[in-house]
């Protein structure tokens, strides 16, 4: 369960860099009359959606980590309060 919530807590950062990757070394948009506009545009567009899923994905995954993590933490405080009682 550990090695699962860890996986969780990682898989976020490297949404996040792959959203930073494509925004970050996208090309830029090239000029109005060029002849392969429509071309680095589509990609642009391909590039900036796969980004904003990289980055939706990498939210819902760092907060069922967390969740995790929070979910961990009560058990061994459960854990340690019921040895105490003793």
């Amino acid at each position: 369960m550990k090695a699962l919530i860890k996986i969780f807590a990682i898989i976020p950062i490297a949404l996040f860099l792959i959203a930073a990757y494509s925004i970050f070394f996208a090309p830029h948009e090239p000029a109005f009359n060029a002849p392969d506009k429509a071309a680095v545009v589509a990609r642009l567009n391909h590039l900036y959606t796969v980004a904003a899923y990289s980055i939706v994905w990498a939210i819902q995954l760092g907060y069922v980590a967390y969740l995790g993590l929070k979910n961990s933490a009560q058990k061994q405080e459960a854990v340690r309060a019921s040895r105490s009682l003793r």
